[in-house]
């Protein structure tokens, strides 16, 4: 990564101070740099400040590592510029606070939160970055967004208001179709959120609309908190709006079924199972098919099992995105 900034939003998505905000990105966009790649981030529940910077500096600087190691093989970036959304997903950015003994209390608080800020801070954000550059430099860029847990929901949320703002008659046809051309590599690292939000009438079910968007979404049977205390959490949620059935999430584990809806709304997917030492070489080339989904489970046996990730009781391998082998899953999905 070339460059690398972190740009903080309040609860609601609102920029602290949107002159700097918006003065850097459209800076970024336009000569004298000449970004080939914008690479965005956005962190999941449970993650303050502190543990925003040190998890974007680790992604940043591991992930660089790897596609560095490639250069000949792929087509890594040439000249990149990386931006970390971080939003409020703790009851306190104190980690000692007594509030943060209430954290599990505000599991409904902070998804609800996470679509907020995709739909304001984050689709701010993209709006800003690619009406400048199609106005300015005019030169094509391509887009990687990686979100984890619920900041999946921030990745997604973002790009269905991207999908509803190109659909608005006032905006320009030079950049619909700019943004038609571009690139969108959509990485989805166990994701929070119901496995059938990408049918119609569900939360991100624009995201199909993005003529070069593919998709990479991450499954394990050793994520307890997305098999075992999602589906209870949101079951009662659906029971509650009399919506009776039972609520499955996209990145738990298990059979096909559980990202059956996944695979319908982008007609048809490769499945891809993870072991210990995976390669880059050992990801598939999406053809018709737009979404790759990465069953971990053997890759976090492997690495509970040696020693190199110690599970949580409550979320298991949850956090367990930052092994060499997601490395390369993601720089052989993204850049191949």
């Amino acid at each position: 990564m070339d460059h690398f900034v972190v740009f903080p939003v309040n609860e609601d998505g609102i920029f602290l101070n949107p002159k700097l905000v918006g003065g850097a990105l459209e800076d970024a966009m336009q000569p004298p740099f000449n970004f080939s790649d914008l690479f965005i981030y956005s962190h999941g529940w449970w993650t303050n400040g502190n543990n925003a910077m040190a998890e974007y500096g680790q992604y940043t600087i591991e992930f660089t590592k790897t596609f560095l190691s490639m250069q000949g093989v792929i087509s890594p970036p040439t000249d990149s510029f990386g931006i970390g959304i971080h939003w409020p997903s703790t009851l306190s950015e104190d980690g000692d606070s007594v509030r943060e003994a209430f954290q599990f209390a505000s599991y409904y608080q902070m998804g609800r939160r996470a679509n907020q800020v995709g739909a304001n801070g984050l689709f701010a954000t993209l709006r800003r970055a690619l009406r400048v550059r199609q106005e300015i430099s005019k030169k094509p860029i391509r887009l990687t967004l990686i979100g984890h847990s619920f900041g999946c929901r921030v990745v997604c949320k973002a790009l269905q208001f991207l999908c509803k703002d190109l659909d608005n008659t006032n905006t320009p046809p030079a950049y619909k179709t700019f943004v038609d051309n571009i690139q969108f590599n959509v990485i989805l690292l166990q994701a929070a959120f119901k496995n059938d939000e990408f049918e119609a009438g569900g939360n991100y079910d624009r995201l199909i609309a993005l003529p070069k968007l593919k998709m990479l979404v991450t499954t394990s049977q050793f994520d307890l908190a997305l098999n075992d205390v999602f589906p209870a959490a949101e079951t009662a949620n659906n029971i509650a709006h009399l919506q009776l059935h039972e609520a499955v999430a996209l990145g738990a584990g298990g059979p096909t079924q559980a990202t059956i809806h996944a695979y319908n709304a982008y007609q048809g997917g490769i499945p891809l199972k993870l072991q210990s030492g995976f390669a880059y070489a050992g990801v598939p080339v999406l053809g018709n098919e737009r979404q790759l989904v990465a069953d971990l489970m053997g890759l976090h046996a492997a690495r509970i099992a040696s020693g190199d990730y110690i599970k949580d009781k409550f979320s298991g391998s949850h956090s367990d995105i930052s092994s060499p082998e997601i490395y390369n899953l993601i720089a052989g999905f993204a850049f191949q």
